[in-house]
């Protein structure tokens, strides 16, 4: 055919014979590339849905080590109170029934493995993982990055009084088994000691803020992997903001008022309501009430995002964990 064009000197329609073939066969690669291209993405995307499976893992292993955290700061606020309130006896110390505070490094830590394989294989973001690659960003870089900052404080305040223990007289008494007289003096006594326990609890509080706005993220994004690489299996009951068992609640839904002395900014008396399957608490005058939401912990603890820790296991009463102090709220009885 080119050889009949050419020979009939018919050189414009060989040019545009010549040119059709060209872009035959530069439509051919350009096709070709499309087709690869696509097959990189898909194979892009089902590996990182693959590392994603390994993020709901660890996002399960840091909801729990979350919970744990929150529920193992309630027993050491009472500790806390008590001690500051004087409630304890020498005899509670040298019979080891209370121990002095202050000296673990309770800290708080996270599972990143599988986040960080995610970020490093990010060679292109499928668009079905915009909204969760962000989310991830900011549950593991700003909250964790907080997170990290508290803990530090924590570890510092723990270690800065350990080394004040080492300088005391009552360190270098290794002659008996009981406890120094002087140390317990100090323990029951001392207002360096109670300024060291709100220092110590003021830190641990702030990791348990940090825990509460990551346990809340986590639960949602924890949904959204799972609806994204379209798991139909319920989630683990742990994985929930919202007691599982909603009968347990009703019996906690009703009006409380406060049998403590309140500074002004804590309210005297609240309402706490289920709406839906959420636990809220009203509180403030008719014309200006505010509504919380109550975020399940576990068993009958819940949280305010960013708030304090109310506990319902005691019947007909809640304690309210606000930093150092404990607040009584007693259950109204029914008009």
């Amino acid at each position: 055919m080119r050889q009949h064009l050419l020979g009939s000197n018919k050189l414009a329609q060989y040019l545009l014979y010549a040119f059709s073939e060209i872009v035959l066969v530069v439509m051919g690669i350009l096709i070709a590339l499309y087709i690869g291209n696509l097959n990189n993405q898909k194979k892009n995307e089902e590996k990182l849905n693959t590392i994603l499976l390994g993020v709901l893992a660890d996002l399960e292993e840091n909801i729990a080590a979350c919970t744990n955290y929150i529920s193992t700061y309630i027993p050491e606020n009472y500790q806390a109170k008590s001690t500051l309130n004087k409630e304890y006896t020498a005899a509670d110390y040298q019979s080891g029934k209370i121990n002095a505070m202050g000296t673990n490094i309770n800290i708080l830590e996270f599972n990143t493995a599988s986040y960080d394989s995610y970020i490093a294989n990010l060679e292109s973001l499928p668009a079905s993982h915009m909204t969760i690659s962000k989310k991830l960003k900011k549950l593991y870089v700003e909250i964790l990055k907080r997170n990290e900052i508290t803990n530090n404080r924590l570890s510092e305040t723990v270690y800065d009084y350990i080394n004040f223990n080492y300088e005391q007289a009552w360190s270098l008494d290794q002659s008996s088994t009981e406890i120094n007289k002087e140390f317990i003096n100090y323990l029951l006594n001392d207002d360096r000691y109670k300024a060291q326990i709100l220092k110590f609890m003021n830190d641990r509080k702030n990791i348990v803020n940090g825990a509460i706005s990551y346990k809340i993220a986590a639960i949602e994004l924890y949904r959204e992997i799972a609806d994204l690489l379209n798991i139909k299996d319920d989630p683990p009951k742990t994985i929930n903001t919202v007691q599982p068992n909603t009968a347990i609640e009703k019996e906690w839904i009703g009006k409380y008022r406060s049998v403590d002395k309140l500074l002004e900014m804590i309210p005297e008396s609240f309402e706490v309501k289920l709406a839906g399957d959420q636990l809220q608490v009203a509180f403030g005058q008719k014309d200006s009430i505010s509504t919380l939401k109550l975020y399940w912990n576990n068993e009958a603890t819940y949280f305010v995002d960013f708030g304090p820790i109310l506990d319902f296991s005691s019947k007909d009463t809640l304690k309210l964990h606000a930093d150092a102090l404990i607040l009584s709220y007693l259950k109204e009885e029914s008009e």
